[in-house]
């Protein structure tokens, strides 16, 4: 006597062939975000170190072009004048006071105080999303089997149709 295949295990282990590869594929998108993140973490890390000596020093914006601006700020009672900033902002005007730090060997070459190296935030962010990613789809794939519970498609099965209340009538 010989059994006939089940044919629900063929859809089951469809289905757990699919979760898997969908885990799969976080799991490797969860890897690459993390590690851009530290790529870019580490980048920043070196671009705040190579600025560590330069020194902080009130300035006064005295040009401004449509992407530029140029400041003048005064050391050891000598004045530099026009030395074009690393940003530009559409909050500067002539006369402005802002902070700049500047090249302690060349104090012609300025930068805004409050600059972070873009690559320090991108890591910070990449880091946060790529240790987030699979709790993320851990609780999607948890509201989305809530879903096919009460709706009744269980198992993606589009064919089956959703439970039916039945009234009956108490007269």
């Amino acid at each position: 006597m010989s059994r006939r295949p089940d044919p629900n295990a063929k859809k089951e282990k469809k289905i757990f062939i699919f979760k898997a590869r969908t885990l799969v594929g976080v799991l490797i998108a969860t890897a690459v975000v993390i590690l851009t993140g530290v790529f870019f973490y580490q980048d920043g890390l070196k671009d705040k170190s190579r600025h560590a000596d330069w020194i902080e020093n009130e300035s006064t914006i005295s040009r401004l072009t449509s992407d530029k601006a140029y400041v003048d700020h005064t050391v050891d009672g000598f004045t530099y004048r026009y030395c074009q900033l690393n940003s530009y902002s559409t909050s500067y005007y002539l006369d402005k006071k802002i902070m700049i730090k500047y090249n302690p060997n060349d104090p012609y070459t300025v930068m805004t105080a409050d600059t972070d190296s873009i690559f320090f935030n991108i890591g910070i962010a990449a880091l946060a999303i790529g240790s987030a990613l699979p709790f993320i789809y851990a609780g999607g794939a948890g509201l989305l089997e809530l879903y096919k519970k009460k709706t009744g498609k269980i198992n993606n099965d589009p064919n089956k149709e959703p439970p039916r209340e039945t009234y009956t009538n108490n007269q």
